[in-house]
C-alpha cells in the first residue's frame, strides 16, 4: 500500500513538473465564421462575468457576438442602429456593467460622432449624438473626430480637432448614465499648431497630445512641445510644456505615469543635419508645474542598446522603431522597439497588356510590396532612465501585399513575467509562439504551445487582447473564415 502511495506521489510530481515545464496552451476555440479580411473587420471587446465579447462586421451588418468561457456563442446580436457608413468604432467593458462602443460617420454631407452604451446582455440602454459637422464635399471624411479613453476604462473624451489648427473642441464622460458635458473650445496659446498624435487621456483626467508650434516654424523649426488639458479643472484651459529638442520627432508615445499624475515621453529623434543616425531620447513630464525633464539619450549605434544583437542587413539598428511603453508603479518603464522596414519590387508577368485602343501594347509588370517584421528589442529603463537590462525577442516574419496583417506581435502582462505572442509568418508551418521576459532579470524562456486545432491557422498577434490576468484571445484566420483561440498561460 505504502508503494502505492509513493508511486501515485510519484505520478503527480512528474506530472506538475510537466505542467511547469509546458504551461501555455490553447484550450479553447470558436466556431468559424465568413470572413473577408479586405472587406470585413473584427474588434475584440473584452471579458466579464465568465462571458467574453466581439463584434464582427460583414457586408456592411454589425454584429454583438457572446461567448461563454468556452468559446460556445451564446447570443449573436444584430447592432442595428449603428450606420452602415461607420469609419471607425472601438468599444470597452465600463465599470464591469456595460459596454461602450464609439464611433463616427457621413450621412448626407454631415459628419457624426456618436457613443452607444449596452448592458451586458448586448441591449442598447442609451445612444448620444456629440458632434455634428459639416464636411467638405469632396473631401467627405470626419478625421476631425476622434476619442481618449483611460487606462483604467472610467473616463473618455471625444474630441474634434484638425491637425492643424489654432483652437479645437473636446467633450467628456464619467458616467455613461448621463449626458457628456457641454462642449468646451479651446484656444491654444499660439497662432497654429500641428498636432502631431492622438490624445492620450490618463485616470486623474488630464489629456496630453504632442504637438509642433507651425506658428513659429521659421524661426523654432524644432518646436515640439506636451500640451495638457486638465479636464476635471473648473475651468478647463490648454497648457504648453516645451520638450527641449535641437532635432525632428520622428515617433513618439507618450505614456501616462502609473501612480502620479504625469507622463513619460518617448521620442526617436533625427537631427538637423542630413545623417542617417538616430537617437532614443525619454522624457518625464510633470502636469503640475509644467516641467519636461531628460531622463535619457541613447544613440541609436550605442552598445547600450544593441549589446546582445549581432550586426546584419535584417538586424539594421534604424529600423527599429518605437512600438509599445509600459510604465510601473516606482515609476520604472519597459520599452518595446520593433524591427520592421517595407521593400517593393517591380516583376515581369510575362507578355504584354494594351492600355486602351490604339496605345502601344505596354509591358505586363506588377509591383509587389514586401512586409519585414524582424527582433523586439525590449529595455527595461529605471525611474533615472539608466537601462536596467535588455532582452531580444528573435523572431522573423515575412509576407507579401498583406500589409503586414498577420506579422508583429502582442503583449501579455502576467504576474513578474511580460509575455509576448507573435507566429512564425513566411514558414511553410506555420506556429504561435509565446516568450516569457522575466521582469526582473530581462531572462528570456520560450514557452511551447500545445493543444493545436490547426497549424496552418493565420494568427493575427498585433488584434489579440489580454482578458483576463491569464488569457489571451487571439483571433485566427484560415480560408476566409475567422474563428477565435484561447490561450491559458
Amino acid at each position: 500500500m505504502k508503494k502505492k502511495i509513493n508511486r501515485i506521489g510519484l505520478l503527480v510530481a512528474i506530472l506538475l513538473q510537466l505542467c511547469s515545464m509546458s504551461r501555455a496552451q490553447l484550450v479553447c476555440f470558436s466556431d468559424a465564421e465568413k470572413f473577408d479580411k479586405t472587406f470585413n473587420s473584427f474588434l475584440l471587446i473584452g471579458k466579464v462575468s465568465q462571458q467574453t465579447y466581439t463584434v464582427t462586421c460583414y457586408n456592411k451588418e454589425y454584429v454583438l457576438h457572446i461567448y461563454n468561457d468556452r468559446l460556445e456563442v451564446q447570443k449573436n446580436i444584430v447592432l442595428d442602429f449603428l450606420p452602415n457608413k461607420c469609419e471607425l468604432m472601438e468599444a470597452f467593458i465600463y465599470d464591469n456593467n456595460s459596454i461602450v462602443l464609439l464611433y463616427k460617420y457621413i450621412d448626407k454631407g454631415i459628419g457624426y460622432a456618436e457613443y452607444a452604451n449596452l448592458n451586458l446582455d448586448g441591449l442598447l440602454k442609451r445612444q448620444s449624438i456629440v458632434f455634428e459637422k459639416k464636411t467638405n464635399l469632396f473631401k467627405g471624411d470626419v478625421d476631425e473626430f476622434n476619442w481618449a479613453i483611460s487606462d483604467d476604462k472610467k473616463q473618455f473624451v471625444i474630441y474634434n480637432a484638425k491637425q492643424r489648427q489654432s483652437s479645437f473642441q473636446i467633450q467628456y464622460c464619467f458616467n455613461t448614465a448621463d449626458s457628456l458635458s457641454a462642449i468646451h473650445n479651446l484656444s491654444v496659446p499660439t497662432n497654429e499648431i500641428a498636432i502631431l498624435s492622438k490624445f492620450v487621456l490618463n485616470k486623474e483626467g488630464v489629456l496630453a497630445m504632442f504637438i509642433q508650434d507651425v506658428s513659429s516654424a521659421m524661426d523654432k523649426p524644432f518646436s515640439h512641445a506636451l500640451a495638457t488639458i486638465d479636464i476635471k479643472s473648473a475651468s478647463i484651459g490648454f497648457s504648453s510644456i516645451p520638450i527641449p529638442l535641437n532635432a525632428y520627432a520622428l515617433e513618439h508615445i507618450i505614456t501616462p505615469h502609473a501612480v502620479s499624475n504625469q507622463f513619460i515621453l518617448s521620442l526617436i529623434i533625427k537631427s538637423k543635419a542630413k545623417q542617417v543616425n538616430k537617437e532614443l531620447q525619454l522624457f518625464q513630464i510633470a502636469v503640475q508645474g509644467a516641467k519636461a525633464n531628460l531622463l535619457a539619450s541613447y544613440a541609436f549605434n550605442s552598445v547600450a542598446l544593441f549589446a546582445h544583437m549581432p550586426i546584419g542587413k535584417s538586424n539594421d539598428f534604424q529600423q527599429f522603431h518605437l512600438s509599445k511603453a509600459l510604465c510601473k508603479t516606482d515609476g520604472s518603464i519597459f520599452l518595446e522597439l520593433e524591427n520592421y522596414y517595407e521593400t517593393s519590387r517591380v516583376v515581369n508577368m510575362g507578355g504584354f497588356s494594351v492600355m486602351a485602343f490604339g496605345s502601344a501594347p505596354m509591358s505586363n509588370t506588377k509591383t509587389i510590396r514586401e512586409f519585414h517584421y524582424g527582433p523586439l528589442l525590449v529595455l527595461n529603463l529605471d525611474k533615472e532612465g539608466s537601462i536596467k537590462w535588455q532582452s531580444l525577442v528573435d523572431k522573423e516574419q515575412f509576407s507579401q501585399d498583406d500589409e503586414g496583417y498577420f506579422s508583429s506581435y502582442s503583449t501579455v502582462l502576467s504576474g513578474g513575467n511580460i509575455l509576448y505572442f507573435y507566429s512564425t509568418v513566411g514558414s511553410d508551418k506555420i506556429r504561435g509562439q509565446l516568450v516569457a521576459v522575466d521582469a526582473e532579470t530581462g531572462k528570456l524562456d520560450l514557452e511551447p504551445l500545445r493543444s493545436y486545432k490547426n497549424e496552418t491557422s493565420e494568427w493575427v498577434p498585433r488584434s489579440a487582447m489580454q482578458i483576463s490576468a491569464n488569457e489571451l484571445l487571439i483571433p485566427c484566420i484560415k480560408k476566409k473564415q475567422l474563428y477565435l483561440t484561447k490561450l491559458i498561460f
